[in-house]
């Protein structure tokens, strides 16, 4: 939308424990069979959709010929219990409280996505206050690198957190962060340019490729009207 935005870092990589959720009647073993799925389910504008684009690629498929609804992973549950679903991409905690619900893993992101996953969770600001209100960006990164620091000591805040937030039990809560909070990117990966999680890598790699294979599934999806510019993307 034009909208001025300034990348500050990464909070987490969503794509860590980003998964295919299958009903285990489905027949579905992995991405490959996800044309027996009658129904999969990705919110539309997320890295869900983000992932049927590109696993559609790597089947030789026209996306719009899978039958995706718009549903949020928190009722994914309730849609495979109704046979409503066969599939879906989610996220943590859904995918591994959906797997603890009985229902299966069959591929993680990295088995259809490029560098480990596509999705990536960040900090971002409007450069207008940012620099009206420079304080608050150090801040901000101050913050975190406490958080990180605290939660590397005491991994029970972490799991405390997710249980408390989520509402989930402590299984699942422990599970995410092994996958997840195991690989948030640090703050010396996102300044090294030969980083997967790297905000200062030339064009072409890091964030910016990312956001750059992103950008370009959500256009073929159809949620944006068209994908970022590699000069949006620096920028």
């Amino acid at each position: 939308q034009g909208i001025p935005l300034k990348i500050m870092y990464w909070e987490i990589d969503n794509g860590a424990a980003e998964a295919l959720v299958v009903d285990p009647a489905s027949g579905i073993k992995d991405y490959r069979d996800l044309m027996k799925a009658k129904t999969i389910a990705a919110p539309s504008g997320t890295c869900g959709q983000v992932s049927l684009v590109l696993i559609a690629r790597k089947l030789g498929i026209n996306f719009k010929d899978l039958n995706i609804v718009n549903i949020a992973p928190p009722m994914f549950a309730n849609a495979f219990a109704s046979k409503s679903i066969q599939a879906g991409i989610a996220w943590s905690p859904f995918s591994l409280g959906l797997e603890r619900a009985g229902f299966k893993i069959v591929n993680w992101a990295s088995d259809y996505t490029p560098d480990g996953g596509i999705c990536p969770a960040m900090t971002s600001v409007r450069p207008a206050f940012l620099e009206k209100n420079p304080d608050i960006g150090v801040k901000l990164l101050q913050v975190r690198a406490k958080a990180m620091s605290l939660i590397a000591k005491n991994p029970e805040l972490a799991i405390k957190a997710l249980m408390n937030r989520f509402s989930i039990s402590r299984e699942v809560a422990q599970a995410t962060y092994d996958r997840e909070f195991s690989r948030i990117p640090s703050l010396e990966a996102q300044i090294d340019p030969s980083s997967s999680a790297s905000l200062t890598a030339p064009e072409g790699g890091g964030l910016a490729n990312k956001l750059r294979i992103a950008s370009e599934a959500l256009a073929e999806a159809g949620s944006i009207p068209a994908p970022l510019s590699r000069k949006a993307i620096a920028a």
